[in-house]
């Protein structure tokens, strides 16, 4: 019979049995609806999670309260702000927000660390966790330190269209709260492009009208 845990995530495909029970034995599985705080900046790391279904976005907030998307959390993945927060015992220095109706598992963090110095697969997959999600983090951070506001939202539009198609369903916001800008700085470049016939724009919906033309565009801007 397939260990629970290693179905969910892939790097304990050799997990050991009593890795397994334990799993199986402490994880809580929630049920949390779309729309719900499941963790806000300041509070203390009890549990660490493990979506099993829905996607998590973690962000932060400014003081004027503009939003920057730090990374998300699908199936088989958790969080490297809570890990490194019970491995420190620090406060979480994010929000986190359920985008989707999702299903998580939560471990006790006293058994995320007993498990750190009991089993070597599971403080490998932590420290293995930690290093590919750190590049992911320190990547946005450059985009959005060096990287001007029109290089990052077509950057953006590229990206999405490649994965979606022509016709990409966000709003003004939502792309502000991605890329760690104002809903004004993006409506203006969104405008620029509109003016050029490389999108055109209606309520919610950005329509890819020139793709060659936007993807060499993002070229010559950087």
């Amino acid at each position: 019979m397939t260990s629970s845990l290693s179905s969910l995530i892939p790097f304990f495909k050799n997990i050991p049995n009593q890795l397994e029970d334990e799993f199986n034995k402490n994880a809580l599985l929630q049920k949390i609806p779309k729309g719900q705080f499941i963790a806000m900046e300041g509070e203390n790391c009890n549990y660490l999670p493990i979506v099993k279904s829905g996607t998590v976005r973690v962000y932060k907030l400014s003081p004027n309260g503009q939003e920057m998307t730090l990374y998300r959390i699908n199936s088989g993945e958790t969080c490297i702000l809570t890990m490194s927060c019970l491995l420190s015992s620090k406060e979480f220095p994010a929000i986190a927000f359920t985008e989707t109706d999702s299903e998580i598992y939560l471990l006790d963090a006293r058994l995320v660390k007993e498990w750190m110095d009991k089993y070597s697969i599971w403080r490998d997959y932590v420290v293995d966790y930690m290093s590919n999600i750190v590049l992911r983090v320190l990547t946005i951070l450059e985009n959005t330190t060096f990287n001007r506001t029109e290089i990052r939202i077509i950057d953006f539009l590229v990206t999405k269209s490649l994965i979606q198609g022509n016709k990409l369903k966000y709003t003004h916001q939502q792309i502000a709260s991605e890329i760690g800008t104002s809903r004004e700085v993006v409506s203006r470049i969104l405008k620029d492009l509109e003016s050029e016939r490389i999108i055109k724009l209606s309520r919610g919906i950005i329509s890819i009208q020139n793709f060659p033309l936007l993807k060499k565009k993002n070229l010559v801007v950087h």
